[in-house]
């Protein structure tokens, strides 16, 4: 029983009088007494409106949804005859490219959905597998016959430098199995023609400065004219200009085709010259913090093993700090799932259990980690659902290993998934140097919605001094709610594959002189995003990394090898491995190399006095022009930054302020057809099924009826009142029948 307005219940206690009062009189004057008394309490019972639960079943026919996409990109669709009959919603259109999400929010609960679309967007599948999940509804795919169509696109770097070679791919999307001839233009002069089937590539440099065009484009007949051409254009603008400090080497030889290079003993007096400087040799200045504050970059690779200056992302550590590893709680997500609401139900949620949820995932993780984590870690463990309950208190691996494997192994299932509750429980076990790993799906369904899971999830995320990881498990975990409350403490989201990159984070130290392979911790870091290490290094240094500090890539045995911050507007990374010249990293890992540097200079036009530049773009988006100063049109956005949307006048090359820029067609006719591929896991994880013109009268076969349980509140406030009532009434009556009226 449910009471819903306890508050009148404070009212019982003005009956005990009258109670006294029945208590002390006899005969008729007890008998009434009692009468109204009892009357009064049944009004306040009711008053206070119970209620209780009841349980029914239902069988209700499924419900078809026929959702279909009316995006420019289905014009090369021929329109599919479907001879099923259903609650036809055209979901989305013109040039809206939110596909899948736009689907979600048009999924009801328990019923069936045949999906008519292309599959051509950005968005993965992922929120409508959730939504459909959450709301125990299937979704089938319709097999669309395409017409003949081709587009072409051309993908490269859109500013380099002089003298690099530079990659361009030409990209085809079409509908015809065969080669398709392409004609590519340069610059307006040189012409070539290849026979293309998906791509081709060519390499290209460019010896001066200035702007160039790349033109390509097909002869189709078809849908779409204007998605047979594409331009392209290619800013070649002076090498930015970088400082290293130190005898040159072999990491100035590598980086020396991007970058104008010099090369100093000591830091000058005057550094505004330079993007970055890359300091190979430690050395003092008092202008360097403010240089990096104004937002210039700094690469470090010198020697330390002594006092290091403030700005840098690591720290010294002492052998102690080194041996004694890292304390980690892990946060398993130990629910069923998410909650849901009964349709019509005025709001009631009730718990789902039906499915399991993803809490076994969860579980294997945790057991992995604790069983592959280095000793000298200290490991605490917590587990929730409806609430957090503690498994372990942070002990050292070295002692409690097996017993701590034992005790996840014996964590059993139940309950909604209340993230809150479990970060909040955990914080009580971690300081500020400190890491929470939070193994969850992230799933908010209808009952955490109402219970205000998502709010108070991140709230407590901003309070916490600890870091925070989190790794998505299930097929579809709600990867932007990990990764928003991971962010906000400092921390980063993994995949649940990724979850082994962890034992590259904590760890027992070690050695000095020993090659250790090394990983990516940190994929969500420009610098690291999409990288896949294969080298192995020595030389480690002796430190660890600040608390506000990132680190991106470290050794098996947990030590940092590249770690970076924001100092002030400035972009600090240090190397902490490897020699100065980064000679083993550079050849087994360039791209780390490269990327650092390139993430430390930042914005190559910010040293430039003045200078005006505008984006290749797309249809429906118009160009946004920029500058350093005060152009004709554009509006301020911070100091020396200018810029505004123009209009293009036609597609093709066009000009501003003497500025090339480029205005392609629609993106919505750039890749054509339908995409099976991603289209296929949406029936194949919602219990759906792939359907043609052939086989699309099946599918009635699927809408029988369906028996599902019904809870629903009855409050019982109607029946007291009915009883208080009768009550008074026969009190009437008695009073009638002895003549006291």
């Amino acid at each position: 029983m449910i009471i819903q307005n306890p508050e009148f219940l404070l009212l019982l206690p003005l009956l005990i009088y009258p109670a006294f009062l029945a208590y002390k009189k006899s005969g008729y004057a007890r008998k009434i007494t009692t009468a109204r008394t009892v009357t009064m309490l049944v009004i306040i019972i009711a008053a206070a409106s119970p209620a209780i639960t009841q349980t029914s079943d239902a069988a209700t026919q499924q419900k078809l949804n026929i959702l279909k996409d009316n995006t420019t990109s289905m014009q090369a669709i021929q329109k599919p005859e479907i001879s099923v009959q259903g609650n036809e919603k055209t979901f989305v259109l013109g040039n809206n490219s939110q596909i899948f999400s736009q689907a979600a929010q048009n999924i009801e609960q328990g019923s069936e959905n045949l999906l008519i679309t292309d599959g051509q967007t950005q968005q993965t599948t992922n929120k409508l597998i959730r939504e459909a999940k959450q709301k125990n509804a299937s979704i089938s795919i319709y097999t669309l016959r395409e017409k003949s169509e081709t587009s072409i696109t051309i993908d490269g770097p859109s500013t380099t430098v002089p003298g690099a070679e530079n990659t361009f791919n030409v990209e085809i999307s079409s509908t015809k199995n065969k080669d398709i001839p392409v004609t590519i233009t340069l610059n307006g002069s040189e012409t070539y023609t290849r026979q293309i089937n998906e791509s081709y590539s060519f390499d290209r440099q460019f010896d001066t400065k200035g702007e160039y065009t790349i033109e390509a484009h097909i002869n189709s007949t078809d849908q779409f004219s204007t998605n047979n051409h594409y331009y392209k254009t290619v800013q070649v603008r002076e090498k930015p200009k970088i400082l290293t400090i130190g005898s040159r080497g072999p990491l100035e030889s590598n980086l020396e085709d991007f970058y104008n290079i010099e090369t100093s003993q000591n830091i000058p007096e005057n550094l505004e010259d330079y993007y970055t400087v890359i300091m190979k040799k430690k050395t003092s200045n008092s202008e360097l913090e403010t240089y990096l504050a104004e937002g210039n970059g700094l690469v470090y690779t010198a020697s330390m093993k002594e006092d290091l200056p403030g700005y840098l992302p690591v720290r010294i550590s002492s052998e102690d700090e080194r041996d004694s590893g890292a304390k980690v709680v892990l946060l398993i997500d130990a629910s069923f799932g998410t909650g849901t609401c009964v349709e019509g139900g005025e709001g009631f949620c009730f718990e789902t259990s039906s499915k399991g949820g993803n809490a076994k995932e969860s579980i294997q993780i945790a057991y992995s980690l604790v069983d592959s984590l280095k000793q000298n870690n200290k490991v605490g463990v917590l587990a929730y659902n409806r609430d957090s309950y503690l498994i372990s208190r942070p002990k050292s691996l070295a002692f409690n290993r097996e017993s701590l494997k034992q005790k996840i192994s014996r964590i059993s299932p139940s309950g909604p998934s209340f993230h809150d509750q479990g970060l909040d429980g955990a914080t009580q076990f971690v300081e500020s140097n400190d890491t929470v790993v939070m193994i969850a799906d992230g799933e908010i369904g209808d009952f955490e919605t109402k219970k205000n899971v998502p709010t108070d999830i991140r709230n407590i995320a901003s309070g916490m001094e600890a870091k925070l990881i989190t790794i998505g498990v299930g097929e579809t975990p709600n990867k932007p709610l990990l990764q928003d409350i991971a962010r906000t403490t400092g921390g980063y989201y993994l995949e649940n594959n990724e979850a082994g990159r962890l034992n590259f984070k904590f760890g027992a130290g070690g050695g000095t002189s020993e090659y250790k392979p090394i990983a990516v911790v940190n994929p969500n870091h420009f610098i690291t995003q999409g990288l896949e290490l294969d080298g192995t290094v020595t030389g480690f240094n002796p430190v660890e990394v600040k608390r506000s500090a990132d680190k991106l890539a470290a050794a098996s045995n947990s030590q940092p090898v590249l770690s970076s911050w924001r100092y002030g507007l400035g972009r600090v990374a240090a190397f902490s491995a490897d020699n100065k010249n980064l000679e083993r990293l550079s050849n087994s890992d360039p791209s780390l190399v490269s990327r650092t540097v390139s993430w430390s200079v930042g914005n190559p036009y910010r040293k430039k006095d003045d200078w005006e530049n505008v984006k290749d773009a797309s249809r429906p988006e118009k160009p946004v022009a920029k500058a350093s100063y005060q152009a004709k049109g554009l509006n301020k956005q911070s100091k020396n930054l200018y810029s505004a949307e123009i209009t293009a006048n036609s597609l093709g090359f066009n000009q501003w302020n003497g500025e090339t820029y480029a205005y392609n067609y629609n993106t919505e006719k750039q890749n054509i057809g339908q995409d099976m591929d991603k289209l296929q896991s949406i029936p194949q994880q919602t219990g759906g099924r792939i359907y043609d013109s052939e086989n699309i009268g099946q599918l009635p076969k699927r809408l029988a009826e369906v028996d599902r349980k019904v809870e629903k509140q009855v409050s019982l406030a109607p029946y007291l009142i009915s009883l208080a009532l009768i009550m008074f009434l026969g009190e009437v009556g008695y009073r009638k029948r002895n003549g006291r009226l």
